[in-house]
């Protein structure tokens, strides 16, 4: 079985879907993507007037095209927009279920164990788990709101204990985390991804940056720090004023070539011009998984400096730099802070 992973995909009408050509070699493939926004019927797109609004969806009709023009088997759904047109998560259930396509991501808070992506076929088993950063605008479930699934270690660890009792399970975790156009994970994330590979996991792939970042090999296993986006327009949400800088055309899918043998991995390198709203592929990298990459190699110390030479955000946004809730709530408590002495002192300027 290959399967292939994308990055962001928000598409608000049929005519936003970008002209591609993918080889013939991933068209019988299983794709997965980050449906970033949920599905809205076309009607009430207009009837709402969804696209002079600050809101990311994905339109219904652009979608039923989408996954009859590529071998979509599931999506993704824990993200920062799924959540943005107010009572459109039972049209994204309705829709998706009516093509028998699974997700996963949404959390209905009465779940001990999260509730995973499954792909079944002959002998091999796939597990993709979903979870989103709260920070970053990923909703928390509540006892009457349901939510997305949460990237929190204490969680993220009991499910895969849970599940990697099944030494035969592959088991593919995709994480909604990080500031946009960061191309590097902070240090805590990088530093949990290893974690979870070492207790089990067998790849762990990023989105939200919106630009591509770079392929970690650790322990003979992949962490994509950011695929970019997939399909993603410029300048059409929000009445023409949501656009992205020229690196965010830059774009990623990873290609699992086969399965049943997580040593061949490999990288298309896209290119999206939204002048001509097309993806166009710039080349194939086979990732080499016999040895730490460069990245790889880096301790936390090394890595540290690493991030601080490529991190975009220095003085607004804090650093994450533990996963110890602790810790973490007081750099929250700073961004706060900072936050508002800013704005203290644009007023009196």
């Amino acid at each position: 079985m290959k399967i292939v992973f994308t990055g962001d995909i928000a598409i608000p009408s049929v005519s936003d879907i970008p002209k591609f050509c993918f080889p013939k070699e991933l068209e019988q493939a299983y794709w997965f993507g980050n449906l970033e926004g949920a599905i809205v019927e076309d009607g009430d797109i207009k009837d709402l007037k969804l696209s002079s609004k600050q809101v990311i969806f994905n339109s219904k009709e652009a979608i039923e095209k989408l996954i009859s023009d590529i071998n979509f088997k599931g999506f993704l759904l824990a993200n920062n927009h799924i959540f943005d047109v107010p009572n459109s998560i039972n049209q994204t259930d309705k829709v998706l279920k009516s093509h028998n396509i699974p997700f996963t991501g949404l959390d209905d808070f009465n779940d001990e164990i999260t509730k995973g992506l499954w792909i079944k076929e002959k002998n091999e088993n796939l597990l993709i788990l979903n979870y989103g950063w709260q920070h970053i605008g990923c909703k928390k479930a509540s006892k009457n709101t349901n939510g997305t699934n949460q990237l929190r270690r204490s969680q993220i660890v009991k499910d895969l204990n849970h599940y990697s009792v099944d030494e035969d399970l592959i088991i593919i975790i995709i994480f909604h985390l990080n500031y946009e156009f960061e191309p590097v994970l902070q240090p805590a994330h990088r530093q949990l991804c290893r974690e979870l590979i070492d207790l089990g996991a067998n790849s762990i792939i990023c989105h939200h940056p919106h630009v591509v970042g770079p392929i970690e090999v650790y322990n003979k296993s992949i962490i994509a720090h950011t695929l970019g986006n997939f399909m993603f327009p410029h300048k059409v949400f929000w009445n023409g004023n949501h656009k992205y800088p020229d690196k965010c055309n830059r774009q990623k899918i990873i290609v699992f070539e086969d399965i049943s043998d997580l040593t061949r991995i490999s990288t298309y390198n896209l290119y999206y011009s939204p002048e001509l709203n097309k993806i166009k592929i710039i080349n194939k990298e086979k990732i080499l998984l016999g040895t730490p990459n460069t990245i790889g190699k880096m301790n936390y110390l090394e890595y540290l400096k690493y991030f601080l030479a490529k991190c975009t955000k220095r003085i607004y946004l804090p650093i994450v730099i533990s996963n110890n809730p602790f810790i973490g709530s007081l750099y929250w408590y700073y961004l706060i802070v900072l936050h508002r002495a800013v704005l203290f002192t644009k007023k009196f300027k």
